[in-house]
């Protein structure tokens, strides 16, 4: 499915961050903050910081998108 996105969109679990990496595709992540020991947002800042994707917190997610838009 990535192959035919110019961009992704994601929560940062590890095989979406591992496949994203693989494809070098474009991508924001999301991480969700229900996770165990907050590791989504660990993945996704490490990604941002490698600038391989862009950093986005759930509680913004709406507020973002729609402006976006």
């Amino acid at each position: 499915a990535y192959s035919a996105a110019d961009l992704v969109i994601s929560r940062a679990g590890a095989s979406s961050c591992s496949e994203l990496m693989l494809t070098g595709k474009p991508s924001i992540l999301v991480p969700s903050p229900n996770v165990a020991g907050d590791h989504q947002t660990q993945n996704a800042k490490a990604m941002a910081d490698a600038g391989a994707s862009l950093l986005l917190e759930d509680k913004k997610m709406k507020e973002t998108v729609t402006e976006l838009v």
